[in-house]
């Protein structure tokens, strides 16, 4: 499904000119379950997505991934992870594993249309060697975190040292994001900025933030 939905989308936005493209936001709310949204359960109130599911299409009928890796394995490349290897589990920071080098990822679909692609968020498609990392899968920009889940303020990940990084040249190791700043905060400056000060001509913008899969952090 995701990949022919994919398939779908890029042919109709490939008919139009530069300056006609929407930007795309693309949020991703893994973990958040069905009686969790208001519009399917009235103790819950959320009203902005509500406007955002009303004014758009709510597909009740669709599968996904049970964690974190998997799903985010089909949201990059439309492939079932049980095609790239990504089925059984999450990404442990231990573990040399990855989306395989070989698949082209949507922010690469993206680029070929033209838009500039930034990621802001929880990656955890695998770090053991740098061209595993969003920015050379096809983000201009990252900043979030690597691994499966840090710490709201001191943004780190236990003792381990993983911690909130931003980047946006592949030249060089990325910046650490400022300590005692909460990471939801943080990066909602960072999508307000690449939205509202247009400093590209058309985005696709890609949205993890870390509150929805990681409450008990």
């Amino acid at each position: 499904m995701i990949s022919v939905g994919l398939v779908i989308s890029l042919c109709l936005l490939s008919g139009h000119s530069t300056a006609s493209r929407p930007h795309i936001l693309f949020i991703v709310a893994d973990d958040l379950g069905w009686n969790d949204v208001s519009w399917h359960n009235p103790q819950m109130i959320t009203p902005n997505l509500e406007k955002l599911a009303k004014n758009g299409v709510i597909l009740n009928s669709s599968y996904v991934q049970p964690v974190c890796s998997p799903s985010r394995n089909c949201f990059m490349s439309g492939y079932y992870p049980f095609h790239t290897g990504l089925q059984h589990a999450v990404i442990h920071n231990w573990q040399a594993n990855y989306l395989p080098g070989n698949l082209t990822t949507l922010p690469q679909k993206m680029k070929d249309l033209g838009y500039s692609t930034h990621m802001i968020g929880k990656w955890h498609l695998g770090f053991c060697d740098w061209k595993y990392t969003p920015t050379f899968r096809g983000f201009d920009s990252f900043l979030g975190f690597y691994s499966g889940a840090e710490d709201y303020y001191t943004h780190m990940q236990g003792i381990l040292g993983y911690g909130h990084t931003h980047t946006t040249d592949r030249t060089r190791q990325p910046e650490t994001a400022t300590p005692l700043h909460h990471i939801d905060r943080l990066d909602t400056t960072r999508e307000f900025t690449l939205i509202t000060e247009h400093i590209y001509p058309i985005n696709f913008i890609y949205i993890l933030q870390h509150a929805i899969p990681r409450i008990n952090s």
